[in-house]
């Protein structure tokens, strides 16, 4: 059996209406691409992975840990970790439940486009309403590493939460801070996961792109504090809290197709000017429940899948 050049990492914990989604639209557009999808099943869900998982090879979850300070994020860093083992070609694409890609044929033309250009590194930034998160590298929500450059020995997806002093000196809420302050200084500064990666090889010397987000950047201005405004035109671009307009664009898919989606806040993303994906991570931790909300989900993924295929 001929082994399949990309292997997808997902890990499920309460997830499985979204996966399941994902599944079917990546296999509509995307009819002819060869690859194998591994769930980590750190819910425990046996009935999901009895049931709805015919499209993954469904990994046991990993024990959640104790000590860490966010142990939802050590959690799903250890069962990515996990999984690698699994992985036998040369390309690993680490995609969370509820990031959708819409671009019809995208795996064969980002494997294609990597491999021309030698990309180690492939994948969706942090938005930038997420200040606070490091920029610059691509994060573990879209995420496609080269095997060939990386030796998955070298990948640490911990993150380091207890490390920082910084950040947990100033998350103290007793620190009498502004919070205008408060978020300047933490800009840049979260270690959640996958920020082990960042720091060991955005400095490498290997070749690293990322998809550009949808940002209105007038409207970002306007909504910044005065004192971001003020430190924005001094300030180095990975600790500067709002974006620079060469990093992001106004262009915008979900305004049109989904009014709903956009209002939101579902995060848009482009590749090469070009719609390329976009993610639920909306307001806080929230994760897209609402019936209504998924009744818009599935008839967006639908059109995608029919339209775009």
């Amino acid at each position: 059996m001929e082994r399949s050049p990309l292997t997808i990492i997902s890990v499920k914990f309460g997830s499985g209406e979204l996966l399941t989604c994902n599944a079917a639209l990546v296999r509509a557009l995307n009819p002819d691409a060869s690859y194998e999808w591994l769930v980590v099943n750190n819910d425990h869900d046996r009935e999901f992975a009895s049931s709805g998982a015919s499209a993954f090879r469904m990994l046991p979850g990993v024990p959640r840990p104790e000590e860490a300070r966010d142990r939802g994020s050590a959690h799903h860093a250890a069962a990515i970790t996990s999984a690698l083992q699994f992985v036998r070609g040369r390309y690993v694409l680490l995609l969370d439940h509820d990031f959708f890609v819409v671009k019809p044929g995208w795996m064969r033309a980002i494997l294609e486009h990597v491999t021309e250009e030698s990309i180690a590194f492939f994948g969706s930034v942090w938005h930038p309403r997420w200040s606070y998160q490091p920029r610059g590298f691509p994060s573990v929500h879209f995420m496609l590493i080269d095997l060939e450059q990386i030796d998955r020995s070298a990948l640490d997806f911990r993150p380091d939460m207890n490390g920082n002093r910084l950040d947990t000196l100033i998350s103290q809420p007793n620190l009498p801070l502004p919070q205008g302050l408060r978020t300047l200084l933490q800009t840049g500064a979260f270690r959640d996961t996958g920020w082990r990666v960042r720091q060991r090889f955005m400095d490498s010397g290997l070749y690293t792109e990322c998809l550009v987000p949808h940002v209105n950047l007038e409207s970002a201005r306007r909504d910044a504090e005065p004192l971001h405004r003020f430190v924005a035109r001094v300030l180095p671009r990975l600790r500067n809290p709002i974006p620079r307009a060469d990093e992001i664009t106004s262009q915008s898919f979900l305004r049109a197709d989904s009014p709903l989606g956009y209002a939101l806040g579902w995060e848009e993303f482009f590749w090469q000017g070009v719609p390329f994906g976009f993610h639920l991570r909306s307001v806080g931790r929230r994760i897209t429940d609402s019936e209504a909300d998924l009744a818009e989900l599935d008839r967006l993924l639908g059109r995608y899948a029919v339209s775009r295929s």
